[in-house]
């Protein structure tokens, strides 16, 4: 995803970190598998059945939010998905989209691509690059990550810039330029957002664009962009509101993997910030 975050959990014992490492070793192996075993043209189709037996077989995290077969296996797909795009062969995947035709009206003022840490983010971002836009960079808080993110099942990659000091005047630059950025404003799913990027695109007057996708039963990704309604106001909640909207946006789609519950409303803002 465009931001990613190592967050130690104080509370994971050594079985906890037993299973995980075994999970990402089972993930690895099957990744090559799959890459080995089976033509370019299935390997997404060999993943998407795959991850939903593993789905089953190993349990969830417990999250903020209510976990389901269908978010985790979402997860599972997505895992699955970043081990095979570095074979470095484009594959096809079933992609169902909506709303791209925002990407191509003019944004003076910079444009934010917002979402959360949904599963197949980056599903939706290879979409909008085989639509023809590609995002100027994306805001990465991994690492690991060295100048470049890669997109799932593309060759093609997005320029990144860290989090850091000065993360947020970079962004002002580029956006000043009309360029774009991606942000995902939550550490993990269900946790609090950060408001920096709010913030910043409401001094700039940056439009924001909504984005995320959801894995369907036939194995197909619904992909959806939306324009932020309180794009271009300079009234006072201007920050609060296009929170509210993005917290409404990833609750609907937590109901479509079957989670009745998420954390409660960006209410009270969060002073996390970008740059640690």
């Amino acid at each position: 995803m465009a931001i990613s975050y190592k967050i130690v959990n104080p509370h994971l014992n050594f079985g906890n970190l037993f299973v995980m490492g075994l999970s990402n070793s089972v993930k690895t192996y099957v990744a090559l598998a799959i890459t080995t075993l089976f033509p370019l043209k299935n390997w997404y189709i060999v993943a998407y059945a795959v991850s939903g037996v593993m789905s089953y077989l190993y349990k969830p995290q417990k999250n903020k939010y209510t976990n389901t077969w269908a978010i985790n296996h979402a997860y599972r797909l997505n895992g699955l998905l970043a081990v095979m795009t570095r074979k470095g062969r484009s594959f096809p995947m079933p992609v169902h989209g909506r709303g791209e035709e925002l990407f191509f009206k003019q944004r003076p003022n910079g444009l934010v691509l917002c979402s959360t840490h949904i599963p197949l983010s980056k599903v939706a971002l290879r979409y909008l690059m085989e639509c023809g836009f590609k995002p100027t960079v994306a805001i990465v808080g991994d690492p690991s990550v060295q100048d470049s993110i890669a997109v799932w099942g593309s060759l093609e990659k997005i320029p990144a810039i860290h989090t850091g000091s000065f993360v947020l005047q970079k962004a002002k630059r580029i956006l000043q330029q009309g360029g774009s950025v991606v942000a995902l404003v939550d550490h993990h799913l269900g946790d609090p957002y950060s408001p920096n990027i709010f913030r910043l695109a409401e001094k700039l007057n940056s439009d924001i664009v909504f984005f995320d996708a959801a894995l369907q039963k036939d194995g197909t990704v619904d992909v959806r962009f939306r324009e932020s309604e309180w794009n271009g106001s300079s009234c006072a909640n201007r920050v609060h509101q296009q929170m509210n909207e993005l917290y409404q946006h990833t609750a609907n789609l937590l109901q479509h993997y079957g989670n009745s519950s998420y954390f409660k409303p960006p209410v009270e803002v969060s002073e996390l910030s970008l740059v640690n």
